[in-house]
């Protein structure tokens, strides 16, 4: 807990314009914090080095940079504690303008030094970092508002309360756990209105400017998807292989069209792949280039004649929304799914129909497990 020592209060109405753009700045800020460590990961990912050679060098970097600013070292806590309470300059013991210089500067070596340890393979975290950073920048907007505006604004310490939830809003888009934290951690409980301005502006900055958080970004790269509202993202949880026809029906290259329409007739499909007897896709036959080629007299023809060969697949591992988003966008009604290691194998078919399906019983499941939770509070 941090013991905040001054009263602040919103000093003026006209005060809310600067949280609001002061909540801007802070979702920025976040965005950059999540940009920049995991640019650095993908820096160190690179690097062809042993791995215990990283977290030397990660440890050196930061370590350089410790020599002239000592304040990046650790979580940070003092320094916080000295911006909540408006004595920064007793740190620094420079004039006003120097140590605004300063404040900012260390805001940003401690982004790059965060950075630098944890994408390099040392041990640390992103929560204090984020409140380290936040009391920094909200210092430093707290001054420079303050000088420039005294009769309408708060000291710094007021914007570096306020700007330790909102910066951890922005980066974890947790904006109701931010403004509790803030009240638990400090106590005060005056600037409440500021402090929830600014985190709501921060966090929808932040979900414009980047889609995930600095946790789920590490999730995003491993492949895993995190849904945020299951409702607005069920095709992007759900997999092709859960909605593929795996009992499909496949042509040879020498079927004669008036097969494919019997086939039609009897299993109720509009597309077939086209298969080859070795196993391999050759093609994607409908009764589209079925109804094109009697039209133009060829009812004798074969597959291969008027079969579709630049054939849009998708693997059983991608999205539901991937699978639709690649028919809309070709115009297509059904596609083969085909094995990632061997492009030529079909192991099923999906259409835009069996996406819905799978779409509406989620649904299904959604409402049933509502109706049961509803029942058993009651």
């Amino acid at each position: 807990t941090f013991s905040v020592e001054l009263e602040y209060t919103l000093v003026s109405p006209y005060e809310l314009g600067f949280y609001l753009l002061f909540g801007v700045i802070a979702g920025v800020v976040g965005v950059a914090f999540i940009k920049t460590l995991y640019k650095m990961e993908d820096a160190f990912d690179g690097l062809a080095l042993p791995g215990y050679v990283k977290p030397m060098m990660g440890a050196a970097l930061v370590g350089a940079i410790a020599l002239f600013y000592p304040s990046v070292m650790g979580v940070g806590y003092d320094s916080v504690a000295l911006a909540l309470n408006g004595e920064l300059d007793t740190l620094f013991e420079f004039g006003p303008r120097t140590v605004l210089l300063i404040v900012v500067v260390v805001l940003v070596l401690k982004l790059i030094a965060t950075s630098l340890t944890v994408s390099s393979g040392n041990s640390g975290g992103v929560f204090g970092p984020s409140l380290f950073l936040g009391a920094m920048l909200g210092a430093a907007f707290g001054m420079a508002a303050h000088d420039l505006f005294p009769s309408v604004t708060a000291q710094y310490g007021a914007y570096a309360i306020v700007g330790m939830a909102a910066v951890f809003a922005a980066t974890s888009r947790a904006t109701l756990t931010a403004i509790l934290m803030l009240f638990e951690m400090t106590a005060n409980y005056d600037i409440i209105l500021p402090l929830m301005f600014s985190c709501v502006v921060a966090d929808a900055v932040s979900s414009l400017l980047s889609k995930e958080t600095i946790y789920t970004a590490k999730l995003a790269r491993q492949g895993i998807t995190y849904v945020h509202d299951l409702r607005a993202n069920i095709l992007d949880s759900a997999r092709v292989r859960e909605a593929m026809d795996t009992h499909f029906t496949a042509v040879s290259p020498d079927t004669p069209l008036r097969k494919v329409v019997d086939l039609h007739l009897y299993k109720g499909k509009k597309g077939f792949p086209v298969v080859s007897v070795d196993g391999k896709l050759k093609g994607v036959i409908t009764l589209t280039d079925v109804r094109k080629a009697f039209e133009k007299g060829l009812q004798d023809a074969k597959v291969e004649d008027v079969m579709t060969k630049k054939v849009l697949t998708v693997y059983p591992d991608e999205t539901l929304q991937v699978a639709m988003e690649k028919m809309v966008l070709r115009k297509i009604g059904r596609v083969p799914v085909v094995d990632p290691a061997r492009p030529n194998k079909v192991l099923g078919m999906i259409d835009r129909e069996a996406i819905m399906d799978r779409y509406r019983g989620v649904l299904s499941e959604e409402v049933s497990e509502e109706s049961l939770e509803g029942r058993l509070m009651e």
